[in-house]
């Protein structure tokens, strides 16, 4: 078996065992600041990772969770994923997550059936992120970039911080960074 196929095993088994504690606050894991950080989690895979493996939606929604973590960013899902320049989106993926963060429910209307069965997944793997049942593949990483679409973009190379921030994964089309604290 090749040393690629035993990585994306590794961790595929490490995505679903429990870590120590949970990435969401006690505040959040109940109630309506659950469901509303859960949505806002959801529209972000939706628009970085939708129709990825699990493995990759998982480190993507681990970022946003290491975001809230860490002292440069908003100290909520919705608060990281809202944040100006961060996150790719027009405004009506904008006006989708702040309907998300008021409401608690990520909406796209107009979805096939396979849209729908996509977004029940993403919703399923952002409980299991948010409620801290999965162990981060990323190592703490605040930042992610995909070579394919920046060069679908039309840029010649990666972002000026990808150049300066340590690399922790690289996974499927994803270039996972680390800010340090």
């Amino acid at each position: 078996m090749s040393k690629k196929i035993l990585a994306a095993a590794a961790l595929a088994a490490a995505l679903l065992s429990p870590s120590v504690g949970s990435t969401a606050s006690a505040a959040d894991r109940d109630g309506q600041g659950h469901a509303r950080e859960r949505a806002c989690l959801v529209a972000a895979a939706w628009n970085e990772a939708r129709g990825r493996p699990d493995t990759e939606v998982a480190a993507v929604m681990h970022v946003v969770v290491n975001r809230v973590e860490h002292p440069a960013f908003a100290k909520s899902v919705c608060g990281v994923v809202l944040e100006k320049g961060q996150f790719q989106m027009d405004r009506r993926f904008r006006d989708a997550v702040e309907r998300a963060r008021r409401t608690g429910r990520f909406i796209v209307s107009g979805l096939r059936d396979a849209d729908r069965a996509i977004l029940d997944r993403l919703d399923a793997l952002a409980t299991i992120v948010l409620d801290g049942n999965s162990v981060d593949p990323t190592r703490g990483a605040t930042h992610f970039w995909s070579p394919k679409l920046r060069k679908e973009m039309g840029y010649a190379s990666g972002p000026a911080w990808a150049r300066k921030l340590p690399m922790t994964l690289s996974l499927g089309p994803f270039r996972f960074h680390k800010l340090k604290a």
